[in-house]
């Protein structure tokens, strides 16, 4: 999937000294037949949700158990990828008209495996949902191409588009991904500022009481930093690139505190960290394979021979990240002079590239 990036900044950190008790790093079992698998949510009933390929080359999506009983489905006839589930079982992502498209509709899938694809103003649009609450309140990204490709970040309940969602930053591409039942949102954008000047990072937010805040991942060596979701206590989980793009490090953050627990798999370069639920169960997916980090292994719900220990260490940044307050609660477009275009030339275009 399509990323940010941006260039290194430099930052002071100290780390935290760690507890007594180590978290554990677990394999999720693969779906059968995969060739990549990524979980993309876990719920409070330890339920997770996401996507695989095929040697085709097609993403399909998955609901199931963290023992590997899954249920397999495609929302578009080219697949699907899966980005979001609540506790009820409702899962959020993009549908793909055909293989290899990049450009898909945005759809939730109820418990009952009904597919519908999300609407606003009464049509379906290019995009994704994320993010998605047990009163199926979610976050998501429409796109849009004129200049440039602009991806507008919303809020939706049901099935339906209902509000777009604005950071008060420059820029012209907001990904919120996560959303929890206080309405908290965490994601990342890309910032029009970094292309005149590039110490002005591309950057995760977090959306809380009216407020948006900046979130940098406090390493001198950091290219980029993405937020992916949170639970309802307010922790949130993401990962940093490094300046060579060579290595990705999947990460707890603790927003309040403002600091960062790495949630690195050892042996492998890629590692994110990409869904929380309630009893701070995460699932990280590397370069090959999905796992489960549970911060207490006596109480981790998988066990496997393969399971690393993870040290209970913080980084903390040395100062809070930078914080602005939104303007009609982080509601409504920046963008509005901007016409709407045909969408049919829109996916061609971004389909070439352009």
């Amino acid at each position: 999937m399509p990323k940010f990036w941006v260039t290194p900044i430099a930052a002071v950190f100290f780390l935290c000294a760690p507890s007594a008790e180590a978290g554990v790093i677990v394999p999720i079992p693969s779906v059968p037949g995969s060739s990549y698998m990524t979980v993309e949510g876990i719920n409070d009933s330890n339920q997770i949700a996401g996507y695989y390929n095929t040697p085709d080359g097609a993403y399909h999506g998955f609901v199931g158990d963290l023992n590997g009983n899954y249920t397999t489905f495609d929302a578009g006839p080219g697949g699907s990828v899966v980005h979001g589930l609540n506790n009820a079982g409702d899962v959020t992502g993009t549908a793909y008209d055909k293989v290899g498209d990049f450009i898909g509709k945005a759809f939730v899938r109820t418990p009952g495996g009904i597919i519908k694809l999300i609407t606003k103003d009464g049509a379906s649009f290019d995009g994704y949902a994320d993010g998605i609450t047990n009163k199926t309140v979610f976050v998501g990204a429409r796109y849009q191409l004129t200049d440039k490709l602009y991806e507008f970040g919303y809020y939706g309940k049901g099935r339906a588009y209902t509000a777009d969602l604005t950071v008060p930053f420059n820029t012209y591409q907001t990904r919120p991904r996560g959303i929890n039942k206080h309405g908290e949102v965490a994601g990342f954008f890309l910032d029009m500022d970094h292309a005149v000047n590039e110490s002005i990072p591309d950057s995760g937010f977090v959306l809380k009481d009216g407020v948006a805040a900046r979130v940098i991942y406090p390493d001198a060596d950091a290219f980029n930093t993405f937020l992916f979701g949170l639970n309802d206590r307010g922790a949130i989980v993401g990962s940093w690139l490094n300046t060579a793009q060579t290595a990705e490090h999947g990460f707890l953050y603790n927003f309040e505190k403002n600091r960062f627990k790495l949630l690195d798999v050892p042996g492998h370069s890629f590692s994110e960290a990409l869904a929380i639920n309630h009893a701070g169960l995460v699932t990280i997916t590397t370069e090959d394979n999905s796992y489960l980090y549970c911060p207490e292994k006596r109480t981790c719900p998988l066990d496997s021979e393969s399971a690393k220990d993870i040290p209970d260490r913080w980084i903390s940044a040395a100062k809070l990240s930078h914080r602005v307050p939104c303007e009609n609660a982080c509601i409504g477009s920046p963008h509005k002079s901007l016409a709407l275009q045909n969408p049919t030339a829109d996916r061609a275009a971004i389909a070439r590239g352009v």
